[in-house]
């Protein structure tokens, strides 16, 4: 996996408060860069996500990003000078972190949906949910995952409480059931619909004509009944 990171990125990853250390000293120290997998990645990589989360801060705000210079790096203004900012700059400076010690790490960009609505018996996703996040190959062979990314989604879940988040589940089933019942249909949809009520109303006919064509049967057969 080629990458091309400052100088400067590497030096904050070996920081011992950063990737960590134990009785032998710092644990990037030891990690040969030659490898492409070492038994201390998924415990660096775990101090480093660990180290983002409780020192810097989530935030939407952009200004900072205007005051970067055109020869500055925005990852190294983010871990040295700003300490904030949105998830694309937690999972890339964590990544570029990883890799700027010699591990396999790569940035994920998807959507964190651990909203459950059970009315609808669906996850919710919208499009403030867009996040991203860090994998890092372990010495098993497999990609583990790490959010860097600090205090992210903990007004969401205190909002969402109780009988206010029933409420919302309430709207979300009513808001999907009009999009999908009404919204959504569709010519093809509709064409169907009518082919199956044409369906319906010609074995109803059918159904009819048989009927009738019995009950003029039965009669022919006790005219001298009827005589």
């Amino acid at each position: 996996m080629v990458s091309h990171y400052s100088k400067a990125i590497e030096d904050f990853a070996r920081r011992p408060e950063v990737s960590g250390s134990d009785a032998r000293g710092p644990l990037a120290a030891r990690r040969k860069k030659s490898e492409k997998v070492d038994p201390l990645d998924p415990v660096i990589a775990q101090n480093i996500c660990t180290y983002l989360q409780r020192n810097f801060t989530y935030t939407l705000d952009l200004s900072d990003a205007s005051k970067i210079g055109e020869d500055r790096d925005p990852l190294v203004a983010f871990l040295y000078d700003f300490k904030r900012g949105h998830c694309e700059y937690f999972a890339g400076s964590m990544a570029l972190m990883c890799q700027s010690l010699g591990m396999q790490a790569r940035v994920v960009v998807g959507f964190k949906c651990d909203e459950y609505n059970p009315m609808l018996q669906k996850y919710v996703v919208r499009q403030s949910m867009a996040h991203a996040w860090v994998e890092v190959l372990d010495p098993k062979g497999e990609w583990e995952t790490y959010d860097p990314t600090s205090g992210r989604g903990d007004d969401d879940v205190k909002s969402n409480a109780g009988l206010w988040r029933h409420t919302i589940q309430f709207f979300q089933f009513l808001e999907y059931t009009w999009a999908d019942s009404v919204v959504a249909y569709d010519r093809d949809s509709r064409a169907n619909l009518i082919s199956n009520v044409d369906r319906s109303l010609t074995n109803t006919a059918i159904n009819s004509s048989v009927s009738s064509s019995k009950i003029r049967d039965w009669i022919e057969s006790h005219e001298d009944a009827f005589a």
